[in-house]
């Protein structure tokens, strides 16, 4: 209400208030209540308010007349009016999404439509399928006397008729548009419902699989937004049988698709892992979605049951005749908790129609274990179903089959028919050559023996192959005299036995076989070889050949050595060309060995004599060819030694006083894959008057070391050589492929150089001293080597 009096505004500088009265045509004459009007602004001269109408009181009920009245001061008394007549608007509600074959519910408020307290009155609205022509029109009906508000239901439906709308017009995704007529004031409302599919879930199967993954599906088109793309939504998978656990999980539906699926995970023991529901056998799982259309949202569900997989033991081999023993756990054919129940199972062998049926009982009341057992017989000849025994023999598989009611599925297990190897043993053994193994078994897993010798201990692992034979494998053992153990070869003692293992893999019960050979079947053959089985020798060098395990033999043994530059014949009959040869004696060394020396060097040869071929020039056995040794004693294998360079010893650089001298051996058989190499040799060096022992250790070809060379004489540093200027420095090592020394003159480098320390003037326990790097040099023309150490030292009363 808005009053604009000139007159009423009396002081320019203050807001002022100014009265009206107010009437209603639908309340008593005598009944108005007066409202303030306040100046808009300081000497504005308007004056408003506002008044709320309350649709509750009769005074601003609906159609009702209100009259403001205001009474003017000047220049008369004089009253003036104005009227309005009261509207209320109307509003109209329809459920935001609706079920194809669903209930809509229309709800309109207009309180101007109340024209009769005493009577609930109707009005009508239209409704129709958006972008559709046709259209129902609907009566709603007042909810109560003078309530103004009017609703009615519609039922959607494939069929048409006067209350119906054309379903198949109203596909999901569409819309049902409500349009209403308001009078007062005049004009169109209108309200949509979305037509909204159900969701459906499912639980593939109608059991929760526990520890193996049950399949969970969502059907809900309203879901699948985008069908050009991948959609995903959330289900909750809840167990309360035991305890209160949950678990969400993410379904999606590929492109095109409005099916969403995932995988449910559940466990029957806790701690369950990441993504895993704790749901014990037995107990209930719901999956629920909360459904976002028709809204208000509504939660589907399905409950499944958890079923127990069923557990079935069985032997992984067996024997032909033996029995097969099996227990299956599977509560859910426990159906009575306390009565025993019975299951049933088959077995078969591949290949064979024979067919046993074995009834399982329940072991105990209510413990969904059941046990049987049937029994074999070993025959290749196949006996007829039923017969109670199933006929089996060594290489066949039994087929086990037991048919799991929950889940639906048949449970296969594979029974391999095993055989119990057996090896056979040469009557004796001769230690220093192979022997041969054979293994018998139809079911062979294993690839290899092992042989194991008890003096000296120590084994090894022969590999098996294929023989001519059906069903055999065999395996060649090298053996040795325990005195010569050479890689890959049994070494065995006088008095030692043998033995074999081989590992079974069928029957698994058996495990592994074994067999021994006594010591009373091993002979032993007689045999040369050198110290550490070595198989070089230096050529300015000697080197000490044993004859081993010979007996009944008195006095010395002949033998020869021979110079050849071709490969090892295993005789000397056929030699092309031999340089040098020279008759030895072997030497008791003890009751079965004998000893001899040998030398590549000249005067160990005979150079006049031959065996009927030309002698070359050179003297000795040159490096590279082979020193052959041979002993007047049949069956006994020659020894063939490589003639290699002797060792040598060598500085890297030219010795020089107060410096590190780095110091090389090279020896042929050190630097070798031969046994004997060794894991650190010794240099001694002299100088002057003083001596010091270098460790020296395997680098590349050689051996490696170094020592610290110094003008003055140290006392106490050992690592540390005297070695002034001038002096000869000498160092030499002894290998097992001989001597080598090596000496040379020291030269001036970095001799000492005097130096002062000074004490500082303000403290009493420091010292300092100032020099130039270049006046250490003797030599005012040399460089100064960057990589050079120096040492700064001082000597003091304590």
């Amino acid at each position: 209400v808005m009053v604009t009096d000139w007159d009423a505004n009396l002081d320019p500088d203050l807001r002022e208030q100014v009265n009206i009265s107010l009437t209603s045509s639908c309340a008593s004459q005598n009944s108005s209540f007066t409202v303030e009007l306040r100046e808009q602004f300081d000497n504005s001269g308007t004056f408003t308010a506002s008044s709320h109408a309350d649709g509750n009181n009769a005074f601003f009920g609906p159609g009702c007349n209100i009259t403001a009245t205001y009474i003017d001061k000047l220049p008369s008394l004089n009253a003036i009016s104005a009227s309005a007549m009261m509207e209320f608007p109307s509003t109209i509600q329809v459920a935001q999404s609706i079920n194809p074959s669903g209930v809509l519910s229309i709800s309109v408020t207009d309180i101007d439509q109340n024209q009769d307290a005493n009577s609930a009155e109707s009005i009508f609205v239209n409704v129709q399928v958006k972008d559709v022509t046709s259209s129902l029109s609907m009566t709603l009906q007042e909810t109560g006397l003078s309530t103004g508000v009017f609703s009615g239901e519609l039922q959607t439906s494939t069929e048409l008729n006067s209350n119906n709308l054309i379903l198949d017009q109203a596909s999901a995704g569409s819309s049902i548009v409500v349009s209403y007529s308001e009078q007062h004031p005049q004009r169109a409302i209108q309200a949509e419902s979305i037509v909204s599919t159900v969701a459906t879930v499912s639980v593939v199967g109608g059991w929760i699989l526990p520890d193996m993954g049950t399949s969970v599906t969502v059907t809900d088109s309203d879901s699948a937004a985008n069908l050009s793309a991948i959609n995903s939504l959330v289900v909750v998978a809840s167990q309360v049988t035991s305890g209160s656990h949950s678990l969400p999980i993410t379904l999606t539906a590929p492109i095109g698709s409005e099916v969403f699926s995932g995988t449910l995970n559940a466990c029957t023991t806790l701690p369950c892992g990441q993504g895993q529901l704790f749901a014990p056998a037995g107990s209930t799982v719901s999956v629920s979605f909360d459904d976002p259309k028709p809204l208000p949202g509504s939660v589907r569900s399905v409950s499944a049951l958890v079923a127990s997989s069923a557990v079935v033991n069985l032997p992984s081999s067996i024997l032909p005749g033996s029995t097969i023993s099996v227990t299956i756990f599977d509560s859910d054919r426990n159906s009575n908790a306390a009565t025993l129940q019975t299951i049933t199972a088959r077995f078969g062998v591949y290949g064979r129609l024979q067919v046993e049926e074995v009834t399982l009982s329940e072991t105990n009341a209510n413990s969904g274990e059941f046990s049987g057992s049937l029994v074999t017989s070993d025959s290749q000849s196949e006996f007829s179903s039923g017969s109670g025994s199933l006929a089996i023999s060594a290489g066949d598989a039994v087929i086990f089959e037991y048919q799991e009611a929950i889940p639906a599925r048949t449970l296969r297990r594979r029974i391999q028919v095993g055989q119990v190897a057996v090896i056979h043993l040469p009557s004796s053994v001769v230690v220093g050559k192979d022997f041969r193994v054979d293994v018998e078994d139809a079911d062979s897993s294993s690839v290899s023996i092992t042989v194991t010798s008890n003096s000296p201990t120590n084994s090894l692992s022969a590999d098996l192959f294929p023989s001519s034979t059906h069903h055999m494998m065999f395996a060649n053992v090298a053996t040795c005299h325990s005195s010569v153990a050479i890689p890959g070869c049994l070494a065995v003692a006088p008095g030692a036995s043998i033995e074999i293992r081989y590992n079974e893999g069928l029957p698994a019960a058996t495990s592994a076989i074994s067999v021994s050979i006594p010591s009373i079947s091993l002979k032993f053959a007689s045999v040369l070889v050198a110290p550490e089985n070595r198989d070089k020798i230096p050529s300015s060098g000697t080197l000490r050949v044993f004859l081993f395990h010979v007996t009944n033999i008195e006095g010395d043994i002949p033998g020869s050595i021979v110079c050849s530059s071709e490969s090892l014949p295993e005789t000397l009959s056929g030699r092309k060309s031999i340089s040098r040869w020279k008759t030895i004696s072997f030497n008791r060394f003890n009751s079965t060995h004998f000893v001899s020396y040998i030398s590549p060097s000249r005067e160990l040869f005979d150079t006049s004599a031959s065996l009927n071929v030309s002698v070359p020039s050179a003297s000795g056995c040159p490096v590279g060819a082979q020193l052959l040794v041979s002993v007047g004693l049949p069956n006994v294998t020659m020894l063939a030694l490589e003639v290699v360079p002797p060792p040598t010893i060598s500085f890297v650089s030219s010795p020089t006083t107060n410096t590190k001298l780095d110091l090389v051996v090279v020896d042929s058989i050190l630097s070798s894959s031969s046994p004997g190499a060794m894991s650190e040799i010794q240099a001694h060096c002299t100088c002057a008057s003083d001596h010091e022992i270098v460790a020296l250790k395997p680098n590349g070809e050689g051996y490696h070391g170094s020592i610290m060379l110094s003008s003055r004489l140290s006392a106490s540093n050992d690592s540390v050589l005297f070695c002034p200027i001038n002096a000869k420095l000498q160092c030499e090592t002894r290998t097992p492929a001989g001597f080598a020394k090596m000496s040379s003159q020291v030269e001036d480098c970095t001799p000492i150089f005097d130096i002062h320390f000074l004490r500082q003037m303000d403290s009493l326990a420091i010292w300092n001293v100032s020099f130039n790097v270049e006046n250490c040099l003797s030599n005012p023309n040399m460089q100064y080597p960057s990589a050079a150490l120096l040492r700064v030292g001082c000597a003091t009363k304590s």
